[in-house]
């Protein structure tokens, strides 16, 4: 976590690519619990949620955080933001924009970067895409 923490950028992305007929995603993020660092885990599609549809957020301290999202499972609010021929469909939607459905993003966010100024804190994050 950088000294400049209020004015650096300091959340984790990752992102992989969409694939044609995806039904659900598992996705699930790993740390060490001892720090007590407190995270927030958001997966969606694009690059991040602000750049993109969030499908799921969670945050937590202690260690994991798994999201296992059918896409059945998505909510009406996230399927609003769907074009409308793929709001029916049971696969996620997939294009060659990663800034829309090109991608699947994982996004970490520290909620609490003031207490762990010059820290840093491993993490891994997978993902699981069934068809």
């Amino acid at each position: 976590m950088p000294e400049n923490y209020a004015t650096a950028e300091y959340h984790t992305k990752v992102s992989v690519d969409s694939e044609e007929g995806i039904t659900r995603v598992i996705s699930w993020l790993t740390w060490d619990p001892a720090g007590d660092w407190l995270l927030e885990y958001s997966l969606g599609q694009g690059t991040c949620p602000h750049n993109g549809i969030q499908y799921v957020v969670d945050e937590s301290n202690g260690g994991a955080i798994v999201f296992d999202l059918p896409r059945a499972d998505l909510s009406e609010a996230v399927l609003a933001r769907f074009p409308a021929d793929e709001r029916e469909s049971d696969v996620f939607p997939v294009n060659d924009d990663p800034r829309t459905f090109g991608k699947f993003f994982g996004h970490i966010a520290p909620k609490d970067p003031e207490n762990h100024v010059n820290e840093t804190l491993p993490i891994e994050i997978h993902y699981v895409f069934f068809h």
